[in-house]
């Protein structure tokens, strides 16, 4: 599967803010419209055509439709933002110790404009022995859990995800195997207290790299957004990010590959110099020829890459087994989460499972 047009230049804008695009008379203005929403660029997209004009092409109802987008993402990251202020003060009063992960554990550390990184939820890493006070106290705030998501709180726009580990390994626990890291495992050594909030801590952004690496793999490396999060941090290192630290960090959980995959995907795609510790450790491990990133520098980015590569970088043929059963497979409350309309119909909802994954996989090999 090759990269088209639009999505070339989801991959120009990011490092290039101000470059011109050889190919912009050829883009298509609704499937760059589209295309940016599934990869969460859009805001990216309506900045590199504020500062440097939009094709003359463009109809007029779709250079309105990119400025709605970008404001309409800036107004609910403002308001997730002070939510998530008043949760984290809640949590801090309450003595629950936390740790923030994924999208609003960057938003103030890597992007100077809220309307560039799209939100969806916000992530907090607890103590075990926490995850019911803090169930309560968001359902004192009005807060509801939807059936079959214990550790999930909805109120209106706004939506908490509560993580007993960093990948919610209990939903596929074979995957305790790949990474199965707590709040104790970061709390201290990785990541800091923050003067703000007493027990609220914040990620190293060396510590913080391979664990969204590894929630990018989780999800197929499926957004280019996550990429961006990626570069951004790697565009650090001159003042506040180690690129060596994070890769003995990295090496130290058994995620240097998880880790590198997305590097190399910046170097090759988005064309921005690297680390040269991190190109190094790229040929020792010898990512160039590896099957899956192959897959993924070439667009292959549907569900399941992730799931495989993970089976790869699990010890043990019986472990690597039970990962890939659990994957395919998984208990009956994890499968009435996928097709909830199937919950009285467990043999259905398997079958479709079946089918679907086997499709995939053979669409993969075929388009290669």
């Amino acid at each position: 599967m090759s990269w088209s047009v639009e999505e070339k230049f989801l991959l120009h804008i990011p490092g290039k803010r101000e470059a011109p695009f050889p190919f912009l008379p050829q883009i298509d203005p609704q499937r760059l419209l589209d295309v940016s929403l599934k990869e969460g660029m859009a805001g990216f997209c309506y900045r590199w055509f504020r500062e440097c004009g939009f094709p003359d092409h463009f109809p007029e109802d779709f250079k309105k439709e990119f400025e709605r987008i970008y404001f309409s993402v800036l107004a609910k990251n403002l308001l997730m933002k002070k939510e998530f202020d008043s949760l984290l003060s809640l949590f801090s009063r309450e003595g629950i110790p936390v740790i923030p992960i994924q999208g609003f554990s960057l938003l103030d550390s890597l992007y100077d404009d809220y309307g560039l990184r799209p939100l969806s939820d916000m992530d907090f890493l607890l103590p075990s022995s926490s995850i019911n006070r803090a169930m309560e106290i968001l359902s004192g705030q009005g807060y509801v859990s939807p059936p079959n998501y214990p550790l999930i709180f909805i109120k209106e726009d706004f939506q908490v995800d509560l993580h007993e580990d960093i990948l919610n390994v209990s939903r596929i626990s074979g995957r305790k195997k790949y990474v199965d890291l707590r709040f104790e495992d970061l709390a201290g050594r990785y990541a800091e207290e923050v003067p703000e909030y007493r027990m609220v801590y914040r990620l190293k952004l060396e510590a913080n790299f391979p664990l969204l690496a590894a929630h990018l793999v989780k999800h197929s490396f499926s957004r280019l957004i996550w990429f961006v999060d990626l570069l951004r941090i790697l565009e650090l290192r001159k003042t506040k990010f180690n690129p060596e630290d994070m890769a003995e960090t990295a090496e130290r959980w058994n995620l240097l590959p998880s880790a590198l995959i997305p590097v190399l995907f910046i170097k090759e795609r988005f064309h921005i110099n690297v680390p040269a510790v991190l190109e190094k450790r790229i040929n020792k491990a010898g990512l160039q020829g590896n099957f899956i990133a192959r897959l993924v520098l070439n667009n292959h980015r549907s569900q399941g890459i992730g799931n495989y590569f993970t089976a790869s970088q699990i010890g043990g043929v019986m472990s690597k087994a039970r990962f890939i059963w659990e994957f395919c497979f998984p208990r009956r409350e994890v499968m009435a989460q996928i097709y909830p309309e199937l919950k009285e119909r467990p043999m259905k909802a398997y079958f479709l499972r079946a089918t679907g994954l086997i499709s995939r996989t053979l669409r993969t090999i075929f388009s290669r």
